[in-house]
């Protein structure tokens, strides 16, 4: 077993500033960024050559090497005498103590001696054990830089990022995933809506064509006239479907957000007839702001499923868009307004939060992701509600121009 008494690492000066490492880290979004920084950076702090990273592999109990061209090379078993020392003591370890590699295992040795390993650093978080670090120099007289508490804190805090950048990754998978499931749930709700609409005008263009034939004296302009109106509905139908199931690259261009608006209204007006509810869209102006218009027409058709699935029979469903103040500033409003049974105000505080819904088969993960679009283009969404008159939710965007418009 390997022994905890001889771990000290010698000092040198000048000691690096763990916060630097820290700072770094810290501004990392993806897990290869991460990696790349912890490679890169520790290496530096500790002045040797070069860093190796080695990751707990999510399928097997191994510590496998992180290369920057994404292949796995080398892997250190998960239960091994390193590994479980490791785990257990928290701080580095120095590979020059010969005492040390005698408690080690022949494979250890060999994947260490071909790195020129000569200190492992682990990344470790409440006694688990994440990955670890090898130092690599080929210098035989390399000292590693730091003392023995500023590299206890460089773990804690090394684990504490990687475990945070986890997290936050997690989270934001499980709502691509439920992004994913509205649209397919939206497209599923609407498509015997959409079916019913297209064959209403394929029956009057059907007709108008049998007139023609059975007598080709009747006026055929006046016939041919009513057919555009039919045939714009269908392209009307089919084009907000197509724009609903379109993938999109979430680029930001200017767009009208009432335009967006009244568009989706429009859109979901079909489905909300067949429940028995009316959808009045109400845009005062153009209102032109620097965002997705596929992330904001797939918010706001979440909201009106949501007010569709919460209003009453033969009642209204009110969108307005309007020029409005957004601290300070010229914005964009739109209010999307039922006449539902409202909302408890101890339910009204936590609609937000991610996986919190009231809905025996609601994923509680609606609204959160309406949330995360609004803010992810450079806005706020907010929601009030009174039981027994309805509900109203508001998105505020700033306008892509920051001067008031003129009257």
């Amino acid at each position: 077993m390997l022994r905890t008494r001889r771990h000290c690492v010698r000092e040198s000066t000048p000691e690096p500033h763990i916060d630097w490492l820290d700072a770094q880290l810290a501004g990392c979004e993806t897990e290869s960024e991460f990696l790349s920084a912890l490679r890169l950076y520790t290496a530096t702090m500790a002045g040797c050559q070069r860093a190796a990273v080695f990751m707990k592999s999510p399928d097997i109990d191994e510590l496998r090497e992180v290369s920057a061209d994404g292949a796995v090379r080398l892997a250190f078993e998960l239960d091994g005498p390193m590994a479980r020392w490791l785990r257990v003591n928290a701080q580095l370890l120095d590979l020059r103590d010969a005492t040390f590699r005698e408690d080690l295992s022949d494979a250890e040795l060999h994947i260490l001696a071909s790195r020129s390993a000569k200190a492992v650093v682990p990344v470790t978080l409440n006694s688990e054990l994440s990955g670890l670090l090898l130092l690599c120099d080929d210098s035989a007289d390399w000292k590693p830089r730091g003392s023995p508490a500023l590299w206890r804190e460089a773990i804690r805090r090394t684990g504490w990022r990687w475990d945070k950048l986890k997290s936050r990754l997690r989270v934001e998978v499980a709502a691509r995933i439920d992004l994913q499931a509205q649209q397919l749930r939206a497209a599923g709700t609407l498509a015997s809506s959409i079916a019913h609409e297209v064959r209403n005008p394929l029956a009057a263009i059907k007709s108008i064509v049998q007139l023609l034939d059975e007598d080709p004296s009747a006026a055929p302009g006046d016939m041919l006239h009513s057919l555009l109106p039919e045939i714009d509905r269908i392209d009307q139908q089919i084009s907000g479907l197509l724009q609903l199931a379109r993938p999109g690259t979430q680029a930001q261009t200017e767009v009208d957000l009432s335009a967006i608006a009244l568009e989706t209204a429009q859109f979901i007006s079909a489905h909300a007839r067949r429940s028995q509810l009316s959808i009045h869209a109400k845009c005062d102006c153009p209102l032109l702001v620097y965002a997705s218009g596929r992330e904001l027409r797939q918010v706001l058709l979440n909201l009106l499923l949501n007010a569709c699935e919460t209003s009453p029979p033969r009642s209204e469903i009110h969108v307005n868009s309007r020029l409005g103040d957004i601290h300070g500033l010229p914005g964009a409003v739109v209010e999307v307004i039922d006449k539902g049974a409202g909302i408890p105000p101890e339910d009204l505080l936590r609609v937000f939060e991610p996986f919190y819904t009231t809905k025996s088969s609601g994923t509680g993960l609606g609204l959160a992701v309406c949330r995360d679009l609004v803010t992810r283009n450079g806005g706020e969404i907010s929601i009030s509600s009174v039981l027994g008159t309805g509900t109203t939710l508001s998105i505020q965007i700033p306008l892509s121009s920051p001067k008031w418009p003129q009257s």
